[in-house]
């Protein structure tokens, strides 16, 4: 049926092949060779696109090697570094330089304020506030400022077992 409907439609059949499944059913792919070298254009055309069954019938053409046209020969870096668009990214952050700094109002003019370099992040505590939190924390009072000399430590062993016990004079 295949090989009379494109020949009546298109020009003469040389050949028509279906292809099958494992299971023996038809894959819905034929592959026709026409007598004429541009009859498979002429089916590409007109074909392309048809329904059959309610479904587009897709219609390709498969040319040997020696009729495929020859690749353009590709461009150098240069050519391809230049054709590359400009980010966009890019454009988002870079200040505008169309926009003035100072705004007049009246004939006097306002500076726009900066922001603070550190926006958002509470500023640096001082020795002292820190030790205030550690003393506050681990609920203790304010260390004396008297000079110790340190002991060696004393291992001392009681009926529950070693214990270790540490002297600061």
């Amino acid at each position: 049926m295949i090989q009379d409907y494109f020949g009546q439609t298109i020009g003469n059949v040389k050949r028509a092949m279906l292809t099958y499944g494992p299971s023996g059913r038809s894959r819905g792919t034929a592959t026709i060779v026409f007598r004429k070298g541009d009859a498979g254009q002429k089916a590409v055309k007109q074909l392309d696109g048809v329904k059959v069954d309610g479904k587009p019938m897709r219609v390709e053409l498969v040319v040997g090697a020696t009729e495929v046209p020859k690749a353009p020969a590709p461009k150098g870096l240069a050519d391809r570094v230049a054709q590359q668009p400009k980010s966009a990214a890019r454009e988002k952050n870079k200040p505008k330089t169309s926009v003035a700094a100072a705004a007049t109002t009246n004939g006097a003019t306002k500076t726009k304020a900066k922001k603070p370099a550190r926006s958002g992040r509470p500023k640096k505590k001082t020795a002292e506030e820190l030790d205030a939190e550690m003393m506050d924390y681990f609920g203790g009072e304010a260390p004396a400022t008297t000079t110790t000399t340190a002991q060696p430590a004393a291992a001392t062993t009681t009926t529950g077992g070693d214990a270790m016990v540490d002297e600061v004079l």
